[in-house]
């Protein structure tokens, strides 16, 4: 699964998250499906684009 905004993400099983959705229109999700607890230590490299992406939003406001 590939990140999507709330809206349009759905769990393996097809369930929805309406809850997240309604809190910002701004919301991603992102599933690190080769990590375990640790998707900073196990996929550094997608971890550091995520996180600078959500920095990069988040200023922006």
């Amino acid at each position: 699964m590939e990140q999507s905004s709330f809206d349009e993400v759905r769990s393996e099983g097809g369930e929805v998250y309406p809850r997240q959705a309604a809190l910002s229109s701004r919301n991603r999700l992102s599933l690190f499906h080769d990590s375990g607890h640790s998707p900073f230590y196990e996929e550094p490299a997608r971890y550091n684009r995520e996180l600078a992406a959500f920095v990069i939003n988040a200023a922006r406001g």
